[in-house]
């Protein structure tokens, strides 16, 4: 964008001119050794963009590669309730608290259903499945992956000189080609949309964790309430630990988990992490 603007501010450009604009060493010589700037012919010292048409083109794309929603504002708030929420899990009195608030909305569930029931149902996750699948564009991260493969190509096919004035730089990310600094801004894309159904799915499930662990160890539950019995475990205490220090209702919250989203995607034909 700089290089363009002082193309278009004047016939022709020397670094001087690109380094009082703030371009890098790195990037100029670089943008000389693609072939986008040439010499003048009537000045050695002096630069023009050699294709204007070309480059517009490759500017329009690679700012809508990089324009991403990302994380926008509501993603950013609902982040932060999710881990204030898990702030609250380590706290007992606060987790306590949430918990027993909780259960004014599922203690109806308790009443028709064993407990080991009421886990499974909310381990299947439908809320969560529902929103990754809504909020997650697989499609713009298939096009995102491409497009970090294509340049990760590219980079490898460029002949970088080791003497050039790239190593002037010290900031490492000038010392790459082009190619390179695309794909990692674009891998930093595909990162930030790859998680962003987590920051609507924490504050759900944390509150619900929140209410199995409060309900698990309040005395509350009747004796046959308080087991649950696993394949190959054999009967477990519904708060005791069953793996290392994993209690057995997280164990069966999260075989029911997997299970769901397994069948899930199988009927749905739903593709959650895309090939790369």
């Amino acid at each position: 964008d700089i290089v363009m603007a002082l193309h278009d501010d004047s016939n022709g450009i020397t670094w001087e001119m690109a380094d009082e604009a703030g371009v890098s060493s790195g990037a100029w010589g670089r943008f000389i050794q693609t072939g986008i700037l040439t010499e003048q012919e009537e000045d050695e010292e002096e630069y023009v963009i050699k294709d204007e048409e070309a480059v517009e083109e490759a500017l329009e794309e690679h700012v809508a590669e990089l324009n991403s929603d990302g994380w926008t504002f509501k993603d950013k708030v609902m982040g932060f309730v999710g881990l204030n929420l898990i702030l609250f899990y380590i706290f007992p009195p606060l987790r306590d608290t949430v918990g027993e608030t909780i259960n004014i909305a599922f203690s109806p569930l308790v009443s028709i259903a064993p407990f080991y029931i009421v886990i499974l149902l909310l381990g299947l996750g439908i809320v969560s499945t529902i929103l990754h699948y809504q909020i997650k564009d697989n499609e713009k991260i298939g096009y995102l992956r491409e497009k970090v493969q294509q340049y990760k190509e590219e980079s490898d096919g460029l002949n970088v000189n080791d003497d050039s004035d790239d190593k002037a730089s010290d900031n490492p990310f000038d010392q790459m080609d082009e190619a390179q600094q695309r794909m990692f801004q674009i891998q930093k894309i595909v990162i930030l949309e790859q998680t962003r159904p987590l920051g609507w799915i924490l504050p759900f499930t944390i509150p619900v964790f929140m209410w199995i662990f409060w309900k698990a160890n309040s005395g509350l539950l009747t004796a046959s309430e308080q087991v649950i019995v696993f394949p190959f475990i054999g009967q477990a205490h519904v708060a005791g630990a069953v793996i290392g220090p994993f209690a057995a209702w997280i164990l069966w919250y999260f075989i029911s988990s997997v299970i769901f989203t397994q069948l899930f995607r199988k009927l749905t034909n739903i593709q959650i992490n895309p090939s790369k």
